[in-house]
């Protein structure tokens, strides 16, 4: 947030997420910023483009007390059955449920509104929100770059809904 005021982007930022000319895709930390406030080193306002809290994993939400943290490697993300339907027309077109996915994080998101949540991840019995889509924006906590072949395909699919949009 410090380099967003810095650099002046943070009205940038909300003005896009407000345009339906625009496309933001949030990843890991991309994801976190957009939320109204954040407790990583601290206590932060995040953009407030989506209401909501970034939290610390904590040892205590999992099974065991040796779990570690951060998350770092393969984890499956599920389709929250409420989306279903819409999950084709998202950037998780053609994923299949419970594809692997690379994540790398010690802090997970918490939306007010659970019906913007696309995708959740069971880490060590503590499941999380793994990607949500509103409006113009998608964001994951989960790495498509380093998802392979699946992560391409969700970069192929924002790509091909920004490319619709402007036709």
């Amino acid at each position: 947030m410090e380099n967003l005021v810095k650099y002046n982007l943070v009205d940038t930022l909300r003005e896009k997420s407000l345009s339906s000319n625009s496309h933001i895709l949030g990843i890991c930390l991309g994801m976190q910023l957009l939320m109204s406030e954040g407790e990583e080193f601290g206590n932060h306002k995040g953009l407030d483009i989506i209401k909501g809290k970034v939290k610390k994993i904590s040892t205590k939400n999992c099974i065991s007390d040796k779990v570690k943290i951060p998350n770092i490697g393969w984890n499956r993300i599920s389709i929250k059955k409420q989306c279903s339907s819409e999950w084709s027309q998202s950037p998780l077109n053609n994923i299949q449920n419970n594809e692997y996915m690379y994540f790398v994080h010690s802090n997970f998101i918490e939306p007010e509104d659970s019906k913007i949540i696309y995708s959740t991840t069971n880490y060590d019995g503590f499941n999380f929100c793994s990607s949500i889509s509103l409006k113009n924006i998608f964001a994951c906590q989960y790495h498509p770059e380093k998802s392979g072949k699946i992560g391409l395909e969700i970069f192929r699919n924002f790509y091909s809904a920004i490319k619709i949009d402007k036709s």
